[in-house]
């Protein structure tokens, strides 16, 4: 018993080395997640068009939703509430408190993305959305509530969204910060009600 013990302990050890080598820290992974109490800082205004409640990134440049690539990576940035009149979100630093994935498929028939569950009889190729989900607060604008980074792709093909990835989208206008060590990047302290959690195991 005391052998198997002290194998599995061997074991362990073994397979945690080799995630601290091989994927944390390693931003071209797929497994390697943004860890909560990272900060998303904004550099410069952004505007969420009238009647909506978000912005897209694709490739350094902001967009709506219509110029959006849906095969290629993006970011969302979400609000609370749209509103009547176009709103703007100014430069900040928002903290990231929960961090989670999700995924769903879609039917594209005739080259055409359609919102729904896989139906067995249609004609059409199916596609599944990969997105990681990032919850974020700031004191100051407290309606800026999420940002999601995803793309959409054949299921055999298909990773979650590289913290990579996420960088190259979001370019010249967040700076990602992520806490890797024992003291939070930011002193901001998250409401109660918003509570800290990463999904994804740390």
């Amino acid at each position: 018993m005391r052998f198997l013990v002290l194998t599995l302990t061997v074991l362990l050890a073994a397979c945690h080395g080799n995630y601290q080598r091989n994927i944390h820290g390693n931003e071209s992974s797929p497994y390697f997640f943004v860890p909560i109490d990272s900060t998303m800082k904004l550099t410069k205004p952004v505007t969420i068009p009238a009647n909506t409640e978000h912005i897209f990134f694709q490739d350094a440049r902001l967009m709506t939703i219509h110029d959006v690539n849906r095969y290629l990576p993006y970011c969302e940035l979400q609000i609370s509430v749209p509103r009547a009149r176009a709103q703007r979100v100014d430069p900040d630093e928002f903290v990231i408190f929960r961090v989670y994935q999700m995924s769903k498929f879609q039917l594209a028939s005739n080259g055409i993305m359609r919102v729904g569950m896989k139906d067995d009889d249609a004609d059409g190729e199916d596609f599944q959305l990969m997105a990681t989900v990032m919850e974020l607060y700031s004191e100051r604008q407290p309606e800026v509530q999420r940002l999601l980074c995803a793309a959409w792709g054949l299921p055999q093909d298909m990773s979650f969204v590289t913290i990579r990835m996420i960088r190259e989208q979001l370019a010249g206008f967040f700076q990602l910060t992520l806490q890797m060590g024992d003291q939070p990047s930011s002193n901001v302290r998250i409401p109660a009600q918003r509570t800290r959690r990463n999904v994804l195991g740390y």
